[in-house]
């Protein structure tokens, strides 16, 4: 029996940030009207560091 051809999975990375201030927590609607932190992803060839 052979295995099937290996294919290596891809991640998007996300960061998120928590920002309180005076006891609240800043949330920001998405492009499909859904509350969610504030934060971003890694384009491709960037790297974590610089992002």
């Amino acid at each position: 029996m052979s295995q099937p051809d290996y294919v290596p999975r891809a991640f998007p990375i996300s960061i998120k940030g928590v920002v309180v201030r005076d006891g609240k927590v800043l949330l920001l609607k998405n492009e499909r009207e859904e509350w969610e932190l504030p934060g971003g992803r890694i384009e491709p060839g960037e790297l974590p560091k610089s992002a």
